[in-house]
């Protein structure tokens, strides 16, 4: 992954209403922008046009592109991670093959479940921020992810060790991560999902960190 470009701070913080308004409506207008005209037509003159302000005004509160970017990344990576992470907390816990599934659909369901406006920004957004280097929405609640399948009520023989909640973290965004940016259909269906829970099974039940409930076989009554 690249380094992280330095971020820009905007010029102007929106301490009052009326200037965080003013900021919604610039990241909303560059949302937009992105998401029917694509990532070439993004300028801040566009913007600023979307949006109904000056070009003056836009540059109070950012100095230029770049700075709108970032501003735009960190708003949409935080607005996804909020929730995402509320769908992991209405998780059940139905055993580990059911646990997981849920998880699974929870991501999939992240991407794969919009319109086509909505799908286009999120495969230029999620482009942008690999681009500039910084976690996606995905990355973020890698986290999030690990402690829901750690803390899910099923039976575990051990913890993941960090080594290997990075290694199935990645291997599980890195696929997600590849079908949004490749436009993939894969992600609408039954099969890569099916496909995603087995890889996530089959490195738990191999690292011994989490076994499905086995129910003691009851003994078989004789006659008297």
């Amino acid at each position: 992954m690249a380094e992280p470009q330095d971020l820009v701070p905007p010029r102007k913080r929106p301490t009052q209403a009326r200037a965080q308004r003013t900021v919604d409506l610039i990241l909303e207008a560059a949302a937009q922008i992105l998401a029917h005209e694509g990532e070439e037509k993004l300028t801040t003159n566009r913007v600023a046009e979307r949006a109904g302000f000056s070009i003056g005004t836009l540059y109070q509160y950012f100095p230029n592109r770049e700075s709108v970017l970032d501003a735009l990344i960190e708003r949409e990576r935080d607005s996804s991670d909020r929730r995402i992470r509320a769908a992991l907390a209405e998780i059940e816990p139905s055993g580990i093959t059911g646990t997981v599934r849920q998880i699974v659909r929870i991501l999939i369901n992240s991407f794969a479940r919009h319109g086509r406006v909505r799908k286009r920004f999120a495969i230029s957004i999620t482009r942008l921020a690999v681009t500039r280097g910084y976690p996606t929405k995905l990355d973020l609640i890698a986290g999030a992810i690990v402690e829901a399948w750690r803390d899910a009520g099923f039976r575990t023989e051990r913890k993941l060790s960090d080594d290997e909640a990075f290694v199935l973290t990645r291997a599980v965004l890195g696929t997600l991560r590849a079908a949004v940016l490749e436009d993939s259909p894969r992600l609408n269906t039954q099969e890569f999902e099916d496909a995603m829970v087995r890889l996530i099974l089959g490195f738990l039940r191999e690292t011994g960190a989490a076994v499905a409930h086995v129910q003691p076989r009851r003994r078989a009554r004789t006659g008297s």
